[in-house]
């Protein structure tokens, strides 16, 4: 007698197993099947932001009907020692000269070791008399507790009205 088994029997072995398989993955599957494919939005980069400051306004510079006078980038050598002497002068003539001009102001000063201005340079754009007037100014009050050598150089600019 042979151990082999029926045809039939042995097709209801892969019935009874393929039975079994699609009891334990058939939800699994169909749920799959069915199921919408969610794809979440891309996602931005965060924007960088460089940290700014406000340039700070000048005092003595606010007047009625006058724009605030602000200062702007500064550039200084490694050379100086107490620049707050040359600086409240550059700020005192940029105040002074630019009364009603709404142009911009780029003061430099060059000092030596014994407080003396050496060097005075302007640049105002096309108003030549407000650059002519603060030079004048920093050369006319002779030596400086700042001493050198070296440059300090200063941006002014009028500040826009509100409105």
């Amino acid at each position: 007698m042979t151990l082999t088994p029926s045809p039939l029997a042995t097709w209801g072995r892969v019935a009874l197993g393929l039975a079994a398989a699609a009891a334990m993955f058939g939800p699994s599957l169909a749920a799959f099947a069915t199921s919408r494919i969610q794809v979440p939005p891309p996602t931005r980069l965060p924007v960088e932001v460089i940290g700014a400051r406000a340039f700070p306004g000048l005092a003595g510079a606010a007047r009625a009907g006058v724009p605030a006078l602000h200062v702007g980038p500064t550039e200084r050598t490694s050379g100086l020692r107490g620049e707050a002497a040359l600086r409240a002068r550059m700020n005192d003539a940029a105040s002074r000269c630019a009364l009603r001009s709404s142009a911009y102001l780029v003061l430099s000063a060059s000092v030596d070791g014994r407080g003396r201005i050496t060097e005075v340079r302007a640049e105002a754009g096309d108003d030549r008399p407000l650059g002519d007037c603060a030079t004048s100014l920093l050369r006319q009050g002779g030596t400086v507790e700042t001493r050198g050598p070296g440059t300090l150089e200063i941006g002014y600019f009028m500040g826009r009205a509100r409105g």
